[in-house]
């Protein structure tokens, strides 16, 4: 089929490493806290103010400048203290291998699960990940001035099937608990606020990986930066009948501990849930009806499979040439929050694309696809299989014959992605259609399938899925 481009793969593979940023996001704190904070900008003659402390700020990797932190007690500076941005990198160990895939996780009743793991050793190996962050720290020691001692929390949408729930075992938190005991400066940032954002990290309420233990600090510094929040405050619960029996944990964003204990106090909900078949509604998760990505692909090489080798042979040539403009194309991504995951879901994509031979053939597909996500460290591995159907409006080149039909397929293919910004990525694969019927002929020419090796550039839109949600669930 494809004889010499498997170099695009190759040199993707290895490549893909460079695409990374250069900015990083520090945390910025000091002891007591409330202390501005100001950094050298190029060529300025004075430093840029940054804000009060705790607070994230983004610059290059390179920058080794140091941050200067000034205490004032009355508007007047009694302090400036200079601090380094400095790196370290941990180990955070969270499930078991075998938990760390998704599906099994979901489908698995959790006593048998456990039963496994006591026979099978694979069972208690750990899944976990190398985090790495950045910060700067300045300790005012000897130093007798109130601390700046306000929080700004954010809410982790706890997980249900109903966002309803989970937006109530929230709101019943806020009026329980943090407006009885806030202190007067404490602010709380609405998930109407936040909603958007959270679901573009993965922080939703269908989000099962809930907890500390799944929460990479990386995510928390975007949290920071994004709202100036504080601390984020989960809200594990136990469920018996209609009755939530919730134990908020509010942790520190920078310090990466609990040290609001006024705001931690259990409290009980009752809530009305409706009654649902848990089967039916773990396997919908799997099924993303909604595209989260739009992007433009362009066929790096193609190739028509026709009737016999005869036909194939006669318009070869031409057929594996590549073409311009590219393809536009909708369709589902497993976004990679968590590394060594594994996945199946259940998604349509809708796609148009062309090409000029000595027929001109234009495709608009639906294709309903499962597909299984593998993420690593360098990318996503990514298979599909599908069926769905394909209009085709084919002409050859002198305009003596001229077909518009519509057409069953089975596809199948093969791809690898990789983000290089928060929503833009990039990826190379191989796709299949097979057509069922032999509708576009004209007895020299039977189009029975076409391949396409292709390269994407995307962008990643998961608020088409929010905006969607939103016409159907409150």
């Amino acid at each position: 089929m494809f004889r010499k481009p498997w170099w695009v793969f190759i040199t993707f593979l290895f490549s893909c490493s460079h695409f990374t940023s250069n900015r990083e996001l520090v945390s910025l704190d000091s002891h007591p806290r409330g202390a501005k904070v100001y950094k050298e900008q190029g060529n300025q003659n004075r430093p840029k103010l940054l804000g009060l402390t705790p607070l994230f700020y983004k610059e290059n990797k390179d920058d080794v400048r140091p941050f200067l932190f000034e205490f004032y007690e009355n508007n007047s500076l009694i302090r400036s203290l200079q601090a380094k941005k400095q790196n370290k990198c941990k180990m955070v160990w969270t499930d078991s291998l075998i938990d760390r895939i998704p599906i099994i996780k979901s489908l698995i009743p959790e006593f048998i699960k456990n039963f496994g793991d006591t026979l099978n050793p694979i069972g208690k190996i750990r899944g976990g990940s190398l985090e790495c962050y950045s910060f700067a720290r300045s300790m005012a020691v000897n130093l007798d001035v109130k601390p700046l001692d306000c929080k700004k929390i954010v809410a982790i949408s706890p997980y249900h099937s109903s966002s309803f729930v989970s937006k109530r075992i929230i709101a019943d938190w806020v009026k329980n608990t943090f407006e009885k005991r806030k202190n007067k400066c404490d602010q709380f940032i609405s998930p109407k606020v936040t909603e958007v954002f959270m679901d573009f990290l993965g922080m939703d309420h269908l989000n099962r990986r809930y907890g500390k233990k799944y929460f990479p600090q990386a995510i928390g510094a975007k949290i920071g930066k994004r709202f100036n929040a504080t601390h984020v405050v989960f809200l594990p619960y136990t469920q018996v009948a209609d009755t939530f029996e919730i134990s908020p944990e509010v942790y520190d964003l920078h310090l990466n501990f609990r040290n609001a204990e006024y705001l931690e106090g259990k409290f009980s909900s009752k809530i009305k849930v409706k009654k649902r078949n848990a089967i039916l509604e773990k396997i919908g998760e799997a099924f993303q009806l909604i595209p989260n990505t739009i992007s433009l692909k362009t066929k790096l090489r193609q190739e028509v499979g026709l009737k016999d080798k005869a036909q194939e042979e006669n318009y070869k040539t031409n057929i594996t040439t590549a073409t311009f403009p590219p393809s536009i194309r909708l369709s589902f991504i497993e976004y990679p929050h968590q590394d060594w995951t594994l996945n199946f879901r259940f998604g349509p994509s809708f796609g148009y694309r062309r090409f000029k031979t000595d027929y001109s053939l234009k495709f608009l597909d639906t294709v309903m696809a499962m597909k299984l996500f593998f993420n690593t460290p360098v990318g996503t591995l990514l298979g599909r299989v599908g069926y769905g159907g394909s209009f085709i409006n084919a002409n050859n080149i002198n305009m003596t014959y001229s077909n518009d039909k519509y057409v069953s397929l089975f596809q199948y293919g093969a791809e690898f992605y990789r983000f290089v910004t928060e929503r833009i990525f990039i990826n190379v694969g191989f796709r299949k259609n097979v057509f069922n019927e032999d509708k576009i002929t004209n007895g020299s020419f039977n189009l029975k399938s076409y391949s396409q090796l292709f390269f994407n550039i995307g962008y990643y839109t998961p608020e088409f899925k929010l905006k969607f949600r939103q016409l159907f669930y409150k």
